[in-house]
């Protein structure tokens, strides 16, 4: 099997994973926020929901990130770029494509060390102490890794054609 068959598998079967993680995560933000509705009208309601609602949310958009690349689903100008040559439209594309992966990378490479550094001291939520936020954390840096994959994936196939 050739690098680039394997390495669009891989993407191919993280970025899925990373879009069921996210529609989980959405689902279970729906069950929270109903739920906390409704134990308000009682006289109670949840407490944390906001602290998890906010942590369902990154969850949501990080895992989102690398399923939305494979689809070519994040948003793009073309109305100038369609005006173009197709040998000029494949340079912007890959220029594009690389500076998004470098962003990416940066972006990836500084949520590591946040994330590892919330772990290493036990960041936790300041009202509810039960409430890990090193986890949010990780798992944004899991969902800008995997976009990354995905991103070298598409600067690869930009290249080959």
């Amino acid at each position: 099997m050739k690098l680039p068959s394997r390495a669009d598998r891989v993407s191919g079967i993280t970025s899925r994973m990373g879009a069921w993680m996210g529609a989980a995560a959405a689902f279970s933000l729906v069950i929270i926020v109903v739920a906390n509705i409704i134990t308000r009208l009682l006289g109670g309601g949840i407490p944390g929901a906001l602290d998890i609602s906010q942590s369902f949310m990154v969850i949501i958009a990080a895992m989102m990130l690398a399923y939305t690349q494979a689809q070519r689903g994040h948003i793009g100008v073309e109305f100038v770029i369609k005006k173009m040559s197709g040998p000029v439209q494949k340079v912007i594309g890959i220029i594009t494509l690389l500076l998004s992966l470098i962003f990416s990378v940066l972006l990836a490479w500084q949520s590591w060390r946040m994330a590892l550094f919330a772990l290493r001291v036990g960041d936790h939520s300041g009202v509810y102490p039960y409430l890990p936020l090193y986890t949010t954390k990780l798992i944004l840096a899991l969902g800008l890794s995997l976009l990354c994959l995905q991103l070298l994936v598409d600067v690869w196939h930009g290249f080959r054609g």
